[in-house]
């Protein structure tokens, strides 16, 4: 029951941000494309950038994702990006670079998202309570009575 209560309380913190779903039954399953933003653009490039897409661009990471309740479980095909809102730009990465203010690093949840940490941290700690609870139930079990007679000393 403990398991039980982890793992919901797991899934409503993992909750982090809504994306679009799309309702199956009672499952929700959100798919499609995002963008994380990473930095913003240089104030002597922020001109050259908004005349050729929209005022307050910035710089970002786009993937594709897949997950369920809000909660990305798998992420891929990730690249920088200009966006604005729920629009981006995709910009060869050398140019990119030139204009954005931060170094262009991919955050690390770009790749690994939060559902797939979340989910190795539940599958740990379900495996330490199972390797801890037969240790405990060892320690508990009675010692074996020995076959040999006792000895009389003599």
């Amino acid at each position: 029951m403990k398991l039980f209560w982890m793992v919901a309380m797991f899934v409503g913190l993992c909750a982090l941000a809504p994306s679009h779903a799309e309702a199956k039954g009672l499952v929700i399953i959100n798919t499609g494309d995002d963008v994380m933003e990473i930095g913003d653009v240089k104030a002597e490039s922020r001109a050259d950038a908004e005349a050729a897409t929209e005022p307050g661009v910035k710089v970002g990471v786009r993937y594709s994702r897949f997950g369920i309740f809000w909660i990305d479980f798998f992420r891929w095909d990730t690249t920088f990006v200009l966006f604005h809102g729920n629009t981006f730009w995709e910009v060869p990465e050398a140019d990119l670079a030139e204009v954005s203010a931060v170094p262009l690093k991919k955050p690390f949840t770009a790749t690994i998202p939060p559902g797939l940490i979340g989910l190795g941290v539940v599958i740990i700690i379900v495996i330490l309570v199972k390797v801890l609870g037969r240790k405990k139930k060892e320690e508990d079990a009675p010692v074996a009575a020995s076959t040999a007679p006792p000895s009389t000393g003599g």
